[in-house]
């Protein structure tokens, strides 16, 4: 019976019934998706869109053309060796750039920021001090940010790779535990 609903050729795409007769729980899933995204109401109009901007892997260099957003993320890895002089040249680059919020993770070359791993620098680099200016850092921590004038808070966890000294790349285990409890959220699923 399915036989003689197939498709002629392999590019003509099947025939509804035979895809449920062929795939009866893609098909549910399918149909149940749809039937979802029908029915989902829209965004509430009072509440504009927050725009991230996420880099990483800058390694020392400062990028000229970053797009523009109402919240920065740097998600690991500003420098190349890790120092504090290194450090603090990327921090002053990120903090002179137009987003209402910035917010750095470290990454497994900011060997600085992890304090195992300060061991590997030089004496003199290891009780540096650094100033954060106004990003925020977040060490196996989280942040509330208002955008909008106080209308809407963005609740941000950060958890740095926990990097061995001259372990290099993927030298880094998960947190237990690391998403921090908060209120239920309903996102807005966006669909191109």
């Amino acid at each position: 019976m399915t036989s003689l609903l197939a498709p002629r050729s392999p590019f003509d795409p099947p025939p509804l019934l035979h895809t449920i007769l062929t795939q009866p729980v893609k098909s549910l899933i399918r149909i149940a998706d749809f039937a979802i995204s029908c029915l989902r109401t829209p965004p509430t109009r009072g509440s504009p869109p927050i725009r991230i901007v996420c880099i990483s892997d800058t390694h020392c260099l400062q990028p000229e053309h970053i797009p523009p957003g109402d919240l920065l993320i740097h998600a690991g890895d500003l420098t190349n060796a890790g120092t504090p002089a290194e450090i603090q040249t990327q921090i002053d680059w990120l903090n002179a750039l137009d987003f209402q919020h910035k917010v750095i993770i470290a990454g497994n070359h900011d060997t600085y920021l992890d304090p195992r791993s300060r061991r590997t620098l030089a004496p003199a680099d290891r009780n540096a001090q650094l100033d954060w200016k106004s990003l925020h850092y977040l060490q196996h921590s989280s942040v509330t940010l208002p955008f909008h004038s106080g209308n809407r808070d963005l609740r941000i966890y950060g958890a740095p790779p926990k990097s061995r000294p001259a372990a290099g790349k993927n030298s880094h285990s998960s947190t237990p535990g690391a998403v921090t409890p908060g209120p239920k959220l309903s996102p807005t699923i966006l669909r191109s």
